[in-house]
């Protein structure tokens, strides 16, 4: 897998996400609180619904998105579909939607991604990332460019809270990632300790 395309590879692992997805917004809270932008103006997850929210729906997706201190834009990713262009800090990565109705309002997965273009990482470190990390595996591009990813399987029972925690565990893998790329070696040893 380390040499695939970001689309050919958020879509085969769409299904292979469903575990990691549905454990994310819990480990979110337990793990990586202190990471969310602005994180003392959130409130602790509630199962409470929104009634004019639906996480499937990338606007809405979009709003909990730039509503929590990240910028974003609306792009394309790579096959044209729309995608969200974001910023958090001098970080950026892009949201895309994947398995979604023809009107494009309810999207079945969320996939979070960021790629480096001049960071030079082994396969080997690659691997050995991704035997580190729980939530953010991470590939080689064709170019030997690292990218790393999230996928979550968004559900309309998820709550503008859960997508929170959803995108701080994004937030988190997304820093670790750029540590990471500047200083694979380094970053690594600190890991196995």
């Amino acid at each position: 897998m380390a040499r695939r395309s970001s689309c050919r590879l958020a879509q085969a692992v769409v299904a292979a996400t469903a575990l990691v997805a549905l454990g994310a917004p819990a480990l979110a809270a337990r793990h990586h609180r202190s990471a969310r932008p602005h994180a003392e103006t959130h409130p602790a997850p509630t199962r409470a619904r929104t009634a004019s929210f639906d996480a499937r729906n990338p606007k809405d997706v979009f709003k909990v998105l730039s509503g929590n201190g990240f910028t974003a834009s609306w792009g394309r990713d790579d096959e044209g579909a729309a995608a969200i262009d974001a910023k958090a800090g001098a970080l950026t990565f892009q949201v895309q939607f994947y398995r979604c109705n023809l009107a494009r309002t309810q999207c079945a997965a969320v996939i979070y991604q960021a790629g480096f273009n001049s960071a030079l990482v082994s396969v080997d470190q690659i691997n050995r990332w991704n035997r580190t990390v729980l939530l953010c595996p991470a590939y080689l591009t064709e170019a030997n460019h690292p990218h790393a990813w999230l996928g979550v399987l968004a559900s309309a029972h998820d709550t503008p809270d859960d997508v929170a925690w959803q995108q701080s565990s994004w937030l988190t893998c997304l820093k670790n990632f750029d540590r990471f790329t500047d200083d694979p070696e380094g970053f690594l040893k600190v890991q196995t300790k």
